[in-house]
């Protein structure tokens, strides 16, 4: 979600995590105008298992957090 603030909220869900918590803080957000990214790891709800449907607890999940980071604004 686009927003005017130079300062950005990122939240990430992963094992047992719901979009539904991350919703709770959007309307600040919004009020806020700040910028807001939503990420899920693999295997979490609504997103697509791991190849092996494993969870490393981060050792490989990394890599779901950093791919947006590198993105542009």
């Amino acid at each position: 979600m686009p927003g005017r603030d130079s300062t950005r909220v990122i939240a990430v869900r992963g094992q047992n995590g719901r979009r539904r918590a991350e919703l709770t803080v959007l309307l600040v957000v919004q009020v806020l105008d700040l910028p807001f990214l939503s990420i899920s790891f693999r295997s979490g709800e609504g997103t697509p298992r791991s190849p092996d449907g494993l969870l490393y607890l981060g050792a490989s999940e990394w890599c779901d957090l950093d791919a947006p980071m590198v993105m542009p604004p």
